[in-house]
Parts: C-alpha cells; sequence; structure tokens
C-alpha cells in the first residue's frame, strides 16, 4: 500500500465512528501512539505502528484509496445502523 497521511487515519476513524482509545484497543497499539500519528503524521520511524493502525481499519471495513478513505459496500455505517429507517 502506498504510505498514508494522518487525515486518512482520522477520516476512516470518522466513518466507522471509532475514538482514538478503540482504534488503539483494535491496533493493540498505545493511545499515545494514535494521537502522535493522527497528529505529527504516520513518519518513517513508526512503520509498524501505522501498519497495525490500517490492519485494524481496515479489519474495520475501510478501504484506503489514494487521498482518501472509502467504506466497504458490505458494511453498514454506524450512525445508519441505528438509526430506524421509515418507508
Amino acid at each position: 500500500m502506498s504510505s498514508i497521511c494522518a487525515s486518512q487515519i482520522r477520516a476512516a476513524r470518522g466513518l466507522l465512528d471509532w475514538s482514538q482509545d478503540h482504534l488503539a484497543q483494535q491496533a493493540g497499539v498505545g493511545i499515545c501512539s494514535v494521537r502522535r500519528i493522527e497528529r505529527d503524521g504516520p513518519g518513517s520511524r513508526r512503520s509498524k505502528v501505522v501498519e497495525r493502525l490500517t490492519d485494524a481499519l481496515q479489519s474495520g471495513g475501510i478501504i484506503f484509496i489514494p487521498r482518501g478513505v472509502k467504506l466497504r459496500s458490505d458494511i453498514v455505517p454506524p450512525a445508519q445502523s441505528s438509526k430506524e429507517i421509515c418507508p
């Protein structure tokens, strides 16, 4: 995968309605690592942490695309799954 940026990680979390803490737990990394990467960008020394974050987000249904993210089509966004749909 090509390199990703901090805004893609934040956007992916937003699509999944995940907090930084939830992402850290899913990826098995510290919350401080998530905050640092979202603030400062991935950086080459953090490649293993970024790999774990992207793996967790992809497991949650995220697809990383050039300069963005999208949700897999078979995943119902959390905001929609909790709403009633009326005809």
